[in-house]
């Protein structure tokens, strides 16, 4: 007795592996290193992770199509996106550090007020008369940002004339992140954040300057954006994807998406009854949900199921045949809007995959029992995502 061999195709994908480096607490700050004082080049972004898209080796899985892949219009951008941040904030950093301090606090609103009401006109005097503190970061007041292989020129007073530390500390992950310290006076300090922090999400942060004497001044107003690394993902897809499956009309044939990326639309016929029509191809579209922590998807790679056709044999290399009705494809990256919890709307990346129709007929008369003919389609796809180096989006 033969058996029919049902396809199952799957697309494995090198799966790079992004150990978290968590920073001690702030208690541990003083045992912390600090490397890479100078950024990297411009014009060398983050590496992306290799990406394979292959089938798997699977009992029956030969003819299935080789692996296709799409990257989104924006990949670029999103791995140039802390690059381009980074050489922005050390240009402010520079100008900070080359302009004359008096100059710095008399373009500053707070400080042009206080001026006018002040009995002396000198601003030297004024700046003099300010309590000690953190004044500005790369000229600002607030607002400042934070990111790997970034400087920032600390303006204020108090800070003394050894050398003492600066960190920063993040409001989501509550640790403390060590700069490294290129010049400290009484009142400029030039730091940089080490170029290989890795581990570390996006958010607010608060940056800290604590002199020798052990008095701690604190700068609110700062956001940490960490270094970009592309990932890819194989499983949890149904926390990535919302699958918006074609339904062909008269002939519906629905499907899901499986947590590894896998959609499989599947009919076996009586074995007894005649040879029956397969729905026609179609085309689903997949839109991708936001996602936390800085992550955005840059691109998909996708395996197809079985095209394979002959006249004389069925899968099972007995009488009957086997066609293949076009077509397996991805379509070119748009945009749509998504509904979300509490009926907030977005707008969200989308990309059409077309599947095609295989149909393998056994002759019952080969068999003793007769086997089903069999509609089949199916694809495999894997999410590649951009976000902060050494963290994991789930």
């Amino acid at each position: 007795m033969h058996a029919i061999v049902r396809v199952s195709c799957y697309a494995g994908v090198l799966l790079a592996s992004c150990a978290a480096l968590a920073a001690g607490p702030m208690t541990d700050i003083a045992n912390q290193r600090a490397h890479g004082a100078v950024p990297p080049a411009a014009s060398a972004p983050p590496a992306p992770v290799p990406v394979t898209a292959r089938p798997a080796a699977s009992s029956g899985a030969t003819g299935a199509t080789a692996g296709h892949v799409s990257v989104s219009p924006n990949r670029a951008r999103l791995l140039q996106a802390q690059v381009v941040l980074r050489d922005t904030v050390n240009r402010s950093a520079a100008v900070a550090r080359n302009t004359p301090l008096t100059t710095q606090m008399g373009a500053r609103k707070s400080f042009t007020n206080s001026l006018a009401s002040a009995k002396t006109p000198s601003t030297a005097e004024q700046v003099a008369g300010w309590p000690a503190g953190i004044w500005l970061v790369n000229t600002q007041e607030r607002d400042v940002s934070l990111t790997p292989g970034g400087y920032v020129t600390i303006v204020g007073k108090g800070f003394g004339d050894a050398p003492g530390q600066v960190y920063f500390v993040g409001r989501t992950t509550d640790r403390a992140y060590l700069f490294q310290v290129l010049l400290w006076s009484d009142q400029l300090v030039l730091a940089v954040l080490p170029a290989n922090l890795r581990g570390v999400i996006d958010q607010e942060a608060s940056l800290r300057v604590v002199p020798r004497d052990g008095q701690t001044y604190m700068f609110d107003g700062a956001t940490f954006y960490a270094t970009r690394e592309e990932q890819v993902l194989t499983s949890n897809l149904d926390r990535v994807i919302e699958l918006r499956a074609n339904v062909n009309g008269a002939f519906p044939w629905a499907a899901v998406m499986t947590p590894a990326g896998s959609v499989v639309r599947h009919y076996d016929q009586n074995p007894q009854s005649n040879i029956f029509v397969c729905p026609p191809p179609g085309t689903d579209v997949l839109a991708f949900k936001p996602l936390s922590a800085g992550f955005v998807v840059s691109g998909i790679s996708a395996t197809f199921g079985r095209t394979d056709t002959g006249s004389r044999t069925d899968s099972a290399g007995k009488s009957g045949y086997r066609e293949f009705h076009p077509g397996y494809a991805l379509g070119d990256w748009g945009t749509t809007s998504l509904v979300l919890d509490r009926l907030q709307s977005v707008t969200v990346d989308e990309i059409p995959v077309s599947w095609g129709v295989w149909f393998d007929h056994s002759a019952k008369g080969d068999f003793s029992f007769g086997y089903p003919d069999q509609c089949d389609s199916r694809y495999q796809v894997a999410v590649w995502v951009v976000g902060p180096a050494g963290v994991q989006p789930f």
